[in-house]
């Protein structure tokens, strides 16, 4: 909540195992470049979520929802409103 709330960010990647980035599914993000790179353990990917999609599959209990929600619908009204 800290980094979106801090900052504007609108998409987060990382790279992980091929068996991490099935589980990162679960969290919003999926696949975009399956075996990105290689090393002595073996291959990784890059993931990739849009806050959106990975913040509202962390939420664990209404009370988060509610919050989840206030804050990107704080977000979306900022980008309509002009500079």
């Amino acid at each position: 909540m800290h980094l979106i709330e801090q900052t504007e960010v609108d998409n987060l990647f990382a790279s992980c195992t091929p068996v991490l980035s099935r589980l990162y599914r679960r969290f919003g993000f999926s696949v975009l470049v399956k075996d990105a790179s290689q090393d002595a353990e073996g291959s990784y990917s890059l993931i990739h979520g849009r806050v959106p999609e990975v913040l509202r599959a962390l939420v664990n209990s209404d009370a988060e929802r509610r919050m989840a929600e206030e804050i990107l619908g704080m977000r979306e009204a900022a980008e309509v409103l002009p500079c």
